[in-house]
């Protein structure tokens, strides 16, 4: 398939030395099926001929494997960059430091999940003074280093003075991720933080990303989506990368980079999109490296359809109607799988999402249609067609058969670009009143955005039928749709038709005649 994948996170032993209560993997001991030496090492040229820019070794602890150091100097020797993450337990060794940073490891993930009892608690005894030894160790040696912290509501109201002791440590990147109910952490569910918590991660984010000029706090990809907040964040962390200004919206989520720009390999040689679905992991292996190459399973049109195939149409919730539903496709899919169960469901962690089940919460104990409509009409006229939707909607479930408040909720979600959802409401208008124009032209204009091009066609042409010297809009609907797919005459014929029909509308269509009749 034709995308540029930059970096792997390969899981190369489940042999782990902690076995954290908030662990995704449950990883304890080595796998049965573990790849053979001669299979890692054969797979390390694979990656470099495929062109991987950046490699993450991980485990378990990667480095509890006997042969790792052979895998990483492979890797180093055919160019990757190659990152170690690691719980550091056996980094507050100098011998063990520089024997990693001697097999070619250039850049340390280290994990810090809160305070000092805070961090043990989730993870060993001890566990927090031997990553504050190992960070010592690297900053002797001028290693990069990011400090990973898994978000829990055990740790969450630790993050400004766990900023202070980064700071005092010289951590220049920092890392925030959502814990979710997986692996040994599913035990433990009742500490993960709720929806509504996910802004305080962002509100928290920012603050630091401006304050402090020597730190970078990335926001892990469960954090967001189209807040102004998170997008500051980025466009902070990449001035601070890159010394370059760049518009907020280069920084709009354009959906799941699993499979696409990344994936992951377990340790049996398992090729998945990211290595957080190995709970669901039959569903989201793609292949495994003893059975086809790599290339080939990586470019094989089958592979990730799970995110390659899926469209708005086929989300759940919110996020079926959502104004960025096409390119943000329900954000991370992690939440969803893990918490809803599927990749389709609505992504209730979305801080979009919260904000608008908060509008919605509100507008819910409104009962009065005249006022609903009314707000829904000017928040439309506004161009707030997200919050207008939830208003009409509700006046809609108090007066069922309004029709203006109908014609106005089938634009709203052909706005939205909720075709299908407009396509429905105009069908109900037409059977209370088969004549109606509106109805017309909003079936024939989604049935185009939906690839339907001839029955939409028939619909705008019916349209036209109906409408009189008052209402010309649906005329020059027409003529662009057919010009769109390239009906150049026919378009002429329908602006010929409506210019002797009405004088205003030959002035509102000149341009567009003037572009066709050369």
């Amino acid at each position: 398939m034709d995308y540029k994948r930059v970096l792997a996170v390969w899981e190369i032993t489940g042999i782990c030395d902690m076995g954290c209560k908030h662990c995704g993997s449950s990883y304890k001991k080595a796998l049965a099926d573990e790849l053979s030496t001669e299979e890692a090492l054969k797979l390390c040229d694979e990656l470099a001929k495929m062109g991987l820019e950046r490699i993450v070794i991980s485990g378990g602890e990667a480095i509890q494997r006997r042969d790792w150091k052979l895998i990483v100097n492979r890797l180093k020797d055919k160019g990757l960059t190659v990152g170690l993450l690691t719980n550091a337990w056996s980094l507050d060794n100098e011998m063990r430091v520089d024997e990693i940073i001697g097999a070619g490891v250039s850049r340390f993930g280290i994990s810090l999940d809160g305070l000092e009892e805070t961090h043990d608690f989730m993870r060993k005894e001890g566990s927090f003074q031997k990553i504050m030894r190992a960070l010592d160790l690297l900053r002797e040696r001028d290693k990069s280093v990011v400090i990973a912290t898994t978000i829990t509501k055990k740790n969450l109201n630790e993050l400004e003075q766990m900023k202070v002791l980064l700071k005092e440590n010289d951590v220049k990147e920092w890392q925030l991720q959502l814990g979710l109910p997986m692996g040994n952490f599913k035990s433990l569910d009742s500490l993960v933080i709720d929806p509504a918590q996910m802004k305080e991660v962002i509100d928290f984010a920012n603050r630091v990303s401006k304050e402090e000029d020597n730190m970078i706090v990335y926001l892990g990809d469960c954090f967001g989506y189209y807040s102004f907040q998170r997008l500051e964040v980025d466009k902070i962390n990449y001035k601070k990368l890159y010394n370059k200004d760049l518009e907020e919206n280069n920084f709009l989520w354009r959906g799941c980079a699993a499979g696409r720009e990344t994936f992951a390999i377990l340790p049996n040689g398992d090729i998945m999109g990211c290595v957080t679905f190995r709970e669901k992991n039959k569903e989201f292996i793609e292949g495994n490296i003893r059975k086809r190459p790599l290339k080939d399973i990586l470019e094989d049109p089958d592979s990730f359809k799970w995110i390659n195939k899926i469209n708005k149409k086929d989300l759940k919730g919110l996020c079926a109607k959502c104004q960025y539903g096409d390119e943000c496709l329900g954000g991370c899919p992690n939440p969803r799988v893990l918490i809803e169960g599927d990749v389709y469901s609505e992504n209730k962690y979305c801080t979009y999402n919260v904000d608008m089940k908060e509008i919605e919460g509100k507008i819910d104990k409104v009962d009065d249609f005249e006022d609903l409509y009314m707000k829904g009409r000017i928040l439309f006229e506004k161009g707030n067609f997200q919050v207008a939707e939830i208003l009409l909607a509700k006046a809609l479930r108090i007066d069922r058969n309004n029709m203006e408040a109908l014609n106005l909720y089938s634009q709203t979600h052909f706005m939205l670009k909720n075709y299908s959802q407009a396509i429905e409401v105009s069908k109900l208008i037409l059977e209370k009143d088969a004549n109606n124009i509106e109805a017309h032209r909003e079936i024939g204009l989604s049935l185009c955005k939906l690839k339907n091009e001839e029955e939409g066609i028939e619909f705008l042409k019916k349209s036209i039928e109906l409408t009189d010297t008052d209402y010309m809009a649906p005329y020059h609907d027409l003529a662009e749709t057919l010009v769109e797919y390239n009906k150049i005459k026919e378009a002429i014929n329908v602006l010929v038709e409506g210019r002797n029909k009405s004088e205003e509308f030959k002035k509102e269509s000149q341009e567009l005649y003037e572009q066709l009749v050369g």
